[in-house]
């Protein structure tokens, strides 16, 4: 999958952040977030909100890392919207496994489980898809996390997060086509009837 809002650095440095916020009582830390601790997870991960999420320290690395505005991102809004990422973050933190396919969010949860049906209810994926607040949104993208088993890739979930928002925000001034809740469906219904 292509991503759209983030670029190959904003993508690496979201999936070092992420990983440093695992538990590793092996693997060695280093670079711009070894001071990362299983509380800075545990704290991110009891923000009822993402407004919360901008108070946690672990964000704060995070922003100021991904927040400086720099010409050369594609994306540079990452500097002028924090509550954008930090709704990325919060929802980042409930991820337990790191599954680098680049499959989007949606197809995750279109997948079927043990018992054969999608992860994620027909009923509720349209639930998710009709979010009319932020709030509501960041709740649900929580729980749909927790329904894919924590297993995710990091990136192309922190880049379908940014495009709900900013579609949410601005509008729908793409093209149908490329609007997220149209990728989200067909990548749900191409999982879920397979």
């Amino acid at each position: 999958m292509k991503r759209q809002y983030l670029d190959d650095y904003q993508a690496e440095l979201i999936r070092q952040w992420w990983t440093s916020l695992q538990p590793q009582e092996d693997a060695p830390k280093g670079g711009p977030f070894a001071m990362f601790t299983r509380a800075d997870r545990a704290l991110l991960r009891r923000c009822a909100e993402s407004g919360e999420v901008l108070l946690q320290s672990a964000f704060q690395r995070l922003y100021q890392l991904l927040g400086k505005p720099d010409p050369d991102h594609r994306f540079p809004l990452l500097a002028e919207d924090p509550s954008a990422l930090a709704l990325v973050a919060g929802v980042l933190a409930h991820v337990k496994t790191d599954i680098k396919t680049g499959a989007s969010f949606a197809a995750f949860l279109g997948a079927k489980g043990e018992s054969g049906q999608p992860l994620m209810s027909e009923l509720r994926f349209q639930r998710l898809q009709t979010c009319d607040n932020e709030a509501d949104f960041y709740r649900q993208a929580i729980g749909a996390v927790k329904l894919a088993d924590a297993a995710v890739d990091v990136v192309a979930l922190a880049d379908d997060l940014l495009a709900w928002i900013w579609e949410y925000r601005d509008g729908h001034e793409q093209a149908p086509a490329k609007r997220l809740k149209v990728r989200w469906a067909t990548d749900y219904y191409g999982a879920a009837l397979k």
